[in-house]
């Protein structure tokens, strides 16, 4: 970046950690876990869809860059929790032994959901893993259905990998501490770009799974309950009313706190965009200086 702006090496290494740091500060509005009933039923709505797998909040794995992160991903592909702090020798289940996720799901926070994790993770009330020796039909169905719901978090690092090379490739900061906020930056901007711009495999699971829905005589929608009358076509419950009102209401109350972290982060931009001014105005002084002498 430096070679294509004409700024210092160290004065470019200050940019990024100071705008990763003010991204980073950002978190507790873009990497979020359900808490109300409302929400943890949908998000169990939208798990079960990928594979029949019931109960599933979301998906737990790690990843390494310079250090251990461990990642709590929904089938919309958003990271809903981050854990970017352990030394990268430290095993997935010491990570999650450690963390609020756990001592919030063992407090019954979270009611009857559960998470999907690999081999690397214990067998939990509320984690759920997959049968190392299965050898039923039911313990295979079992298995077939945990691991595809699974992949949801292995699609997550993929395509948040790819838009972000330096969870891939790996960072030339001198130390862990500076790697930190830059990770906790990259989750927030890949959360922002799936809920605007999501996968376009994504989208197309969503829509056939929409089109599964209303093929059945009565299914549970956001918008109500919807049931098939004489005519073979879905007439909305009553309730259906009160429930797109609340939602609307919602999405409204969202829409305004979206609008003012906007708001906060083009503050920062444009702090940046001053200071690159000042950069570039330095470094022409130095030349002119330069050629002076």
């Amino acid at each position: 970046m430096g070679d294509f702006t004409g700024i210092s090496k160290s004065s470019v290494c200050h940019i990024i950690h100071r705008t990763s740091r003010a991204i980073a500060s950002l978190r507790r509005y873009y990497i979020r876990f359900p808490t109300t009933p409302a929400a943890i039923r949908q998000i169990q709505k939208e798990d079960f869809h990928r594979a029949g797998f019931i109960r599933v909040i979301g998906a737990i794995d790690c990843m390494h860059v310079r250090v251990r992160s461990y990642a709590i991903v929904n089938s919309r592909l958003q990271i809903m929790d981050l854990v970017a702090r352990w030394p990268g020798s430290t095993h997935d289940s010491t990570i999650f032994d450690h963390s609020l996720i756990k001592y919030r799901s063992e407090t019954g926070e979270f009611g009857n959901s559960c998470l999907v994790g690999d081999c690397g993770y214990p067998a939990l009330p509320y984690l759920m893993t997959p049968l190392i020796n299965p050898r039923t039909a039911a313990e295979q169905l079992y298995n077939e259905s945990q691991i595809r719901t699974r992949n949801m978090v292995e699609r997550c690092f993929g395509i948040w990998g790819k838009i972000f090379a330096v969870l891939t490739i790996g960072s030339r900061f001198f130390n862990v501490e500076s790697t930190l906020p830059v990770i906790v930056a990259t989750a927030i901007l890949y959360n922002l770009r799936m809920s605007v711009n999501p996968s376009p495999c994504l989208v197309q699971k969503n829509g056939a799974h929409e089109e599964e829905e209303n093929t059945e005589d009565e299914c549970d929608t956001d918008d109500g309950l919807y049931v098939k009358n004489e005519n073979n076509s879905f007439v909305n419950d009553s309730r259906s009313l009160k429930t797109s009102y609340k939602a609307r209401v919602d999405l409204e109350n969202q829409v305004s706190m979206l609008e003012k972290d906007l708001k906060s982060a083009t503050e920062v931009g444009l702090e940046l965009e001053c200071m690159l001014r000042e950069l570039l105005a330095i470094k022409n002084e130095e030349n002119n200086l330069a050629k002076t002498v």
